[in-house]
């Protein structure tokens, strides 16, 4: 059996469409707070990425207007701090790491600077507590993106409460999940009422427009279900990928946004919210499963690992929702191929250097680590599917090919 290097967690695709429960928002948000602890504040989103665009709106000021973040994300995160009127500014990582460059932070943060904003990825942000005392010291506001972080701790506290606003999502790639989603929390009460009333201006996400998305949603879902992918979809992607160039097998369609359209600016339908609070309990065995196939890996690729340098008192807290492999740049695309040739999906750079894509070459700031890290890197899938016998064997599998 092979196993997708990403699954879509189970959904109820039709019926939270013809939900109208009008308390299933704020037995969410009562749930998705509870393990966060008193004076949280949780803002239930149509979409995630409203999220950035709205905690950027509130720093922004006729005074300050840079938001300074990692390249190494979606385009659509740098449109959505253009969309609230800030200008990004980008911050490089340490070498072969996910983990920012906190010199390089310090030197960006002058007078011009609101926010900061981060991003954890496999493991948490190793120096959050260093990036969270030099803001408050500059007086810039700190975000993270916690979109792969759900249910991480750093410090001893949970992911959500360590900055001064944080951002999840409930999108159909992620551990909690539907067709789209997210939500703010913060502990600043002025931030919340803030962001609350905008938010409750916002139109609920309509049928129409939650079942455009579920279309986009069922065409990788349904060729990466078990059987199907190991019988039909990965022996005709793998054919394609090892006689074409170095490319994902089956890579995710993100659409970006050209402007702030309705979709954005909308609120969660209740069938939506009734969907996320139904799988709130399974977050944190699925992080469980992922930690476990992780340390599996650790034994055998752990030299290998992406952000190695990652304090062990961090990568404990953290979600682990993929485990990246540095290899040779030179050699790359001859390691994947002969990975999938052994009968193993894996993924190559999670995300792109944004920096170099069209439109964002002539942000200020600087990404050379982070140009150097999508070259290099082997994506390894931790999701509940992947058994203990299946990671051993393709961890090895990885080996071989490195040593080959």
């Amino acid at each position: 059996m092979v196993y997708p290097k990403q699954i879509i967690y189970p959904l109820r695709y039709v019926r939270p469409l013809f939900c109208r429960d009008v308390g299933s928002g704020e037995r969410f948000e009562a749930t998705f707070r509870a393990p966060l602890g008193g004076g949280i504040h949780v803002i239930a989103l149509g979409r995630a990425r409203a999220g950035i665009y709205l905690l950027v709106k509130y720093a922004v000021s006729s005074k300050r207007n840079q938001v300074v973040l990692s390249p190494y994300t979606i385009p659509d995160v740098i449109n959505m701090v253009k969309f609230a009127g800030g200008a990004p500014v980008f911050v490089d990582h340490l070498p072969n790491s996910t983990n920012i460059d906190v010199e390089h932070l310090s030197s960006l943060l002058d007078d011009s600077v609101c926010c900061v904003m981060i991003t954890h990825y496999h493991v948490n942000q190793n120096q959050m507590r260093d990036i969270r005392c030099l803001c408050k010291n500059r007086g810039v506001l700190l975000f993270d993106d916690c979109a792969l972080a759900m249910g991480a701790d750093y410090d001893g506290v949970k992911i959500g409460t360590y900055t001064d606003g944080s951002i999840f999502s409930m999108s159909g790639f992620k551990p909690l999940n539907f067709l789209w989603g997210g939500a703010i929390t913060t502990g600043s009460l002025p931030i919340a009422r803030h962001v609350s009333a905008e938010v409750e201006k916002w139109p609920r996400l309509s049928m129409h427009q939650y079942f455009s998305q579920m279309l986009k949603t069922m065409r990788y879902d349904f060729p990466t279900r078990s059987s199907i992918f190991s019988n039909l979809t990965f022996p005709i992607l793998r054919k394609s990928a090892l006689s074409g160039e170095d490319r994902e097998l089956l890579p995710l369609v993100r659409v970006e946004s050209s402007r702030l359209d309705s979709s954005i600016v909308s609120r969660p339908s209740f069938g939506a919210m009734q969907e996320w609070e139904r799988k709130l309990c399974s977050v944190e065995s699925h992080i469980i499963h992922r930690r476990s196939i992780s340390s599996i890996y650790d034994q055998i690729l752990g030299d290998r690992l992406v952000s190695g340098e990652t304090s062990s008192q961090v990568r404990k807290g953290s979600c682990f929702v993929n485990y990246p492999i540095l290899v040779d740049a030179e050699r790359r695309t001859r390691i994947y191929k002969h990975i999938l040739s052994r009968g193993f999906d894996v993924g190559l750079s999670l995300y792109p250097n944004v920096h170099e894509m069209p439109g964002f070459t002539q942000i200020p700031g600087q990404s050379r680590s982070v140009s150097a890290l999508v070259r290099s890197i082997i994506t390894l899938p931790t999701h509940p599917i992947i058994s203990e016998e299946y990671a051993t064997s393709l961890a090895g599998a990885a080996k071989h090919a490195m040593l080959d």
